[in-house]
């Protein structure tokens, strides 16, 4: 846990170093994933989830469910067997972080797992400017290579009252087109929890 202090952006960009080393082999492999867990499908319904710090809250379209990820860092993680696809909630409190703007924190971020050289042939998409629930968000699609396994991630970076969180959603290029409505959900259904609202 780290101490609520300000940190400088190469304190900041080797914490990411630190998570994305465990992050992006877990949430690149959404097949290898789905070897590994061995879940069969489930139709759950639409339900609303909350983080496991209860300070943020996604609806998890029908056939998703909670889960957790091995080695995957986030306060919330949501999987869907049968579309391929996954979900992690990643957030820091502001004052834990030197960040004025979402599009420096999602531009530090992205520079970062740039330099991991983790994912070949990684693209990127332009920015999307989003309106989330009355917050400043801006999304990229990425996309890239691992271990010959083709990835496509989209990255939305939400400003909140309090929080810097990353939505991260991802799956594989054939599962794409099918899971663009889901991907819309958990986007646009993501807020921050009033902290007297905690449990």
């Amino acid at each position: 846990m780290l101490e609520r202090s300000k940190f400088s952006k190469e304190e900041v960009s080797m914490r990411w170093v630190y998570l994305l080393a465990f992050l992006l082999p877990v949430a690149c492999t959404p097949d290898k994933l789905l070897h590994l867990l061995g879940t069969p499908p489930i139709e759950t319904p639409p339900t609303r989830s909350r983080s496991s710090d209860d300070r943020l809250e996604i609806m998890l379209p029908s056939g998703w469910q909670v889960t957790d990820l091995p080695e995957a860092v986030g306060t919330l993680q949501a999987k869907s067997v049968r579309k391929g696809a996954f979900v992690s909630l990643i957030s820091e409190p502001k004052e834990d972080l030197n960040f004025k703007t979402i599009d420096e924190y999602a531009e530090t971020i992205l520079t970062i797992e740039g330099k991991q050289r983790t994912i070949q042939a990684r693209t990127i998409s332009p920015a999307k400017r989003l309106n989330l629930n009355g917050r400043s968000a801006i999304q990229y699609e990425v996309r890239g290579i691992l271990d010959n396994i083709k990835i496509v991630y989209l990255k939305t970076f939400v400003e909140s009252e309090s929080r810097w969180t990353q939505v991260m959603a991802w799956t594989s290029p054939s599962h794409w087109n099918e899971v663009q409505d889901d991907f819309r959900v958990l986007n646009q259904s993501f807020h921050e929890l009033p902290a007297q609202t905690k449990k």
